[in-house]
């Protein structure tokens, strides 16, 4: 009887997905992300909430869902960003696979089966999966390309980083919740989030990518990602506006010590380029003139981009706007922003009819 329990234990842990959920302040939604991801299809879950010292009623919310449904855990911690939330769940996951979600989205209620059942079949490292994007209107639209389907070679079951048709660091976003990993594959390589407030998805999904073996994708649109205002996010990167920086940095040390940096420098160098304009132009006030000085000065040359040639960068656009940095002052480099954007919105007007025009402003609305 023993060994029959023994087995059957064994088993229900194979097929366990520890589901990891960081909650800050999201009282208003956090049902609607909890009855999803508790309506999966896939029934042995362990739902690990870690409520990152909320000070709205979320943690109640989560004690009142934990006491209706065993499968739920909930851990605090005093306020320390979504990369320890991240962290400590991960260091209590029993199950075999990881699922790291955000406390404001919604998922297919198949999302984690089908994942599941793709890994296990090409016993994959991850399995990464698309996403669209919904607002407070309840609209719902194509969000930024999770699957790109230009780069990623999707004609095969399962790949590395070597199959990916270049810009490998573009092929896929760097957050983790469109992916599901193999607990095994993580503890093996001690993945783990930085500790910060903002970007902490990219180090651990970017090094998960160079890392991992087997690696497969499926093509259907499993996570429905909410769009909320930007205040909130905006006042959180203004706070800590060099987090992405921390992470660019631990990611080239990381394929440095790895011995991959000089395969990937050129794939590199771009994403960094890109990805620290994109930091820059999502902050508001002093944090922007704080970031567009330290870019000047010294991140663009420790981030390897301020000694390359025009010929070096894929996008023309970004080589531009890093040109642009370099010798003109913040409230020029807005200026041309705000031209740039206004030209492309009226050529967006023009070219769309009302209804669609009006969900788009809504889009922009709410992101930017």
């Amino acid at each position: 009887m023993s060994e029959s329990r023994s087995e059957l234990k064994s088993e229900r842990t194979a097929e366990l997905i520890s589901v990891i959920i960081p909650v800050y302040n999201v009282e208003g939604v956090l049902a609607e992300t909890l009855d999803s991801v508790l309506g999966q299809t896939h029934r042995e879950l362990e739902v690990i909430c870690i409520d990152d010292g909320s000070t709205d009623g979320s943690r109640a919310l989560l004690e009142q869902y934990a006491a209706q449904d065993a499968r739920i855990r909930v851990l605090t911690q005093p306020n320390a960003g979504a990369g320890a939330a991240r962290n400590r769940g991960l260091d209590a996951a029993q199950g075999a696979y990881l699922s790291f979600l955000d406390a404001d989205d919604t998922f297919e209620p198949e999302m984690l089966a089908l994942a599941y059942q793709r890994c296990k079949r090409y016993d994959a490292d991850f399995c990464l999966f698309d996403s669209d994007e919904f607002g407070v209107e309840r609209w719902r639209t194509a969000g930024p390309a999770t699957i790109n389907k230009k780069l990623l070679p999707l004609e095969q079951p399962v790949f590395d980083f070597r199959a990916i048709k270049g810009d490998v660091f573009r092929s896929m976003l760097g957050w983790a919740w469109d992916k599901l990993y193999k607990t095994a594959f993580v503890r093996a390589h001690d993945l783990r989030f930085p500790e910060q407030h903002n970007t902490e998805d990219l180090y651990f999904v970017f090094a998960g990518l160079v890392l991992a073996e087997r690696i497969t994708v499926l093509d259907k649109t499993l996570v429905h990602q909410r769009i909320r205002p930007s205040t909130s996010l905006s006042k959180s990167r203004a706070r800590h506006p060099f987090d992405f920086y921390a992470s660019l940095t631990a990611l080239r040390d990381l394929l440095k010590r790895e011995g991959s940096f000089q395969e990937l420098e050129s794939d590199y160098v771009n994403y960094a380029l890109h990805y620290s304009l994109w930091s820059l132009n999502n902050l508001p006030g002093e944090a922007f003139g704080e970031l567009y000085d330290r870019l000047k000065t010294d991140i663009f040359a420790n981030l390897g981009i301020a000694d390359k040639p025009e010929e070096f960068f894929y996008n023309k656009r970004d080589f531009e706007r890093f040109r642009f940095i370099r010798e003109y002052d913040p409230f020029s480099y807005l200026q041309e922003q705000k031209r740039e954007v206004t030209e492309q919105l009226r050529s967006l007007i023009r070219k769309v009819p009302f209804g669609l025009g009006v969900r788009i402003f809504e889009r922009l609305r709410y992101r930017y």
